[in-house]
């Protein structure tokens, strides 16, 4: 399911702008806008090799929403369009641009199972300095 083609609908979109679609080639306009946006977020996921993963279903509902917020970005038509300031288009092309930075880094992880890279981890790799601790790690171990 990673890196598909769109990761919202035209439907989707225009439910979360509160905008009509009444034709055709409104539809197939912001149906391009998605693709677009879905494209960079591909390549982001890419990047961090998000794309042959499980995503979770978190990451998938993130992913929508993110693609919406990038599509409004890039929307210039005047049909089904939301009305957002050319202020509004720079603030959410700022939090796209840093979700993405995230993505591509690994600190926003979308793969099921995986932490982000920001994620508290701490582990300790025991030593045996002598015949009987390592016998003992041994044990401990197998006992466990």
């Amino acid at each position: 399911m990673a890196c598909q083609e769109y990761w919202a609908s035209a439907e989707e979109y225009t439910d979360f702008w509160c905008v009509q679609i009444t034709g055709v080639d409104e539809a197939d306009q912001v149906k391009n806008y998605l693709r677009r946006a879905a494209s960079t977020i591909n390549m982001a996921m890419q990047a961090s090799g998000a794309c042959d993963c499980t995503l979770t279903a978190a990451s998938v509902q993130y992913l929508r929403d993110l693609s919406i917020v990038l599509a409004v970005v890039y929307h210039n038509c005047t049909c089904a369009r939301p009305k957002l300031t050319a202020e509004d288009k720079r603030l959410y092309l700022e939090q796209v641009t840093e979700e993405l930075r995230q993505i591509r880094t690994g600190e926003l992880e979308l793969c099921s199972g995986a932490t982000g890279a920001d994620f508290p981890s701490i582990g300790w790799a025991q030593q045996g300095w002598t015949d009987w601790a390592t016998a003992e790690i041994i044990f401990n171990e197998e006992s466990s």
